[in-house]
């Protein structure tokens, strides 16, 4: 075709896909360049019957990536108005690099046909990353979840997007518990880690850990931050727990709050984590019942825990620990470094548009979390008023943030 051969070019795509074979079957693709060899000989009528051809063929799985698919899919549209396919390629191919045009390509598909789920799916995306409109995002995710109530990844992208837009967790956690059976029995864990996440967000921790107990969570690159919630679910209940003053039942959720059970799939890393925070948690217990050497040997191991060498929060229970044991000066040190940096952050925030794994963080996600780390530097030197602001304006950005919600809950009462 390069060359301008293009009745050997058309005799290659009919030898693939000859008329006997069953048109499902075809890449959607071959029909559609095979109507623009024929368009390039002048046969319009050809053309456009291999237009509708293509138009006909199963989507899945096709994904045009060449750059000169893009006027074959435009010259489709022209000649066949009513396909709803060739828009939707068209967006698939420029999404990357031309979002707004990608948009506009997928908004004409489910214009044409509002049957098909991965259009909704594809516009609600572009409607959340592009325009920033949340509201109409759902409403195409919501469809696309209508028309396909088994896939778990429109659930959790969804509730990604509700999430970003600080709706009620309790209405986020009623969809995915509607689909629970969805969710649970799949072999990726995306969905069903939100769903855990959820039940700590709300209080609901034994509810959580018999999720994550009922269940394998896989893991890989940016993807599921289920350990995470484990380790919460145990230390919020233990916290509770300590309050009520039953401490044998709370120290054995401290314990467990760092454990690596199989169904989590993560092993102990070798730098950073919150090992730190689990053994300080676990001395508070101690302490509170009264075993002062247990305590001690505690705030010794989270001291001396490796930590990752970039400063984050988990220093914030390495200096707890050190002031536990009367390490003043050198705890005093890592509080206001924490808060330094905090600062530092809140000055340099912005959304990631193209992140490549993982779950992309707002601006508002940045903002909370330089709050977080400030007030938890204000908390550990006793400065509880702009603690308690911090951690308020941390919520205020992010309502997801339960740690910056549970610091302020235990300042205020």
């Amino acid at each position: 075709a390069g060359a301008g051969l293009w009745d050997e070019a058309i005799f290659v795509l009919e030898e693939l896909y000859p008329g006997g074979d069953d048109l499902r079957n075809a890449n959607p693709m071959a029909y559609y360049f095979l109507g623009h060899f024929w368009l390039q000989k002048g046969e319009e009528q050809e053309a456009l019957a291999c237009f509708k051809r293509a138009a006909e063929q199963s989507p899945d799985y096709c994904f045009p990536f060449r750059l000169e698919s893009i006027g074959i899919l435009e010259e489709a549209q022209a000649l066949n108005p009513a396909d709803a396919r060739a828009p939707f390629y068209l967006g698939n191919l420029l999404f990357d690099m031309q979002p707004e045009r990608a948009l506009r390509a997928w908004e004409r598909s489910v214009e044409l046909d509002d049957t098909y789920w991965l259009a909704h799916r594809n516009l609600g995306m572009a409607y959340d990353r592009v325009e920033q409109n949340p509201s109409l995002a759902v409403g195409h995710y919501l469809e696309a979840i209508k028309l396909k109530p088994d896939d778990q990844r429109l659930l959790y992208e969804l509730d990604l997007i509700r999430a970003a837009a600080r709706e009620d967790p309790g209405t986020r956690l009623e969809l995915l518990a509607r689909h629970h059976d969805v969710i649970a029995d799949n072999h990726v864990s995306d969905a069903l880690a939100r769903e855990v996440m959820l039940l700590v967000q709300l209080g609901r921790y034994e509810e959580a850990l018999q999720v994550m107990e009922e269940n394998k969570f896989k893991q890989w690159e940016g993807v599921s931050k289920a350990y995470n919630s484990y380790v919460d679910a145990h230390l919020f209940l233990g916290w509770r727990l300590m309050q009520e003053g039953k401490y044998e039942e709370a120290l054995k959720h401290m314990q467990d709050a760092g454990k690596f059970p199989d169904y989590m799939m993560v092993a102990k890393p070798y730098r950073g984590g919150r090992s730190a925070e689990v053994h300080f948690f676990t001395g508070t217990v101690y302490e509170a019942m009264g075993k002062a050497r247990q305590a001690r040997e505690h705030y010794q191991v989270c001291v001396e825990e490796r930590q990752n060498l970039s400063l984050d929060g988990n220093h914030f229970y390495r200096a707890m620990g050190l002031q536990k044991l009367g390490m003043e000066n050198e705890a005093g040190g890592i509080f206001e470094d924490l808060i330094a940096l905090g600062e530092q952050r809140l000055g340099s925030t912005e959304a990631d548009f193209f992140a490549k794994f993982g779950e992309r963080e707002t601006a508002d996600d940045k903002m909370a979390e330089a709050c977080y780390l400030i007030g938890l530097g204000c908390m550990g030197r006793g400065d509880n008023d702009r603690a308690a602001r911090m951690f308020s304006e941390a919520v205020r950005l992010n309502i997801n943030h339960v740690w910056a919600a549970k610091y302020l809950d235990q300042i205020q009462n």
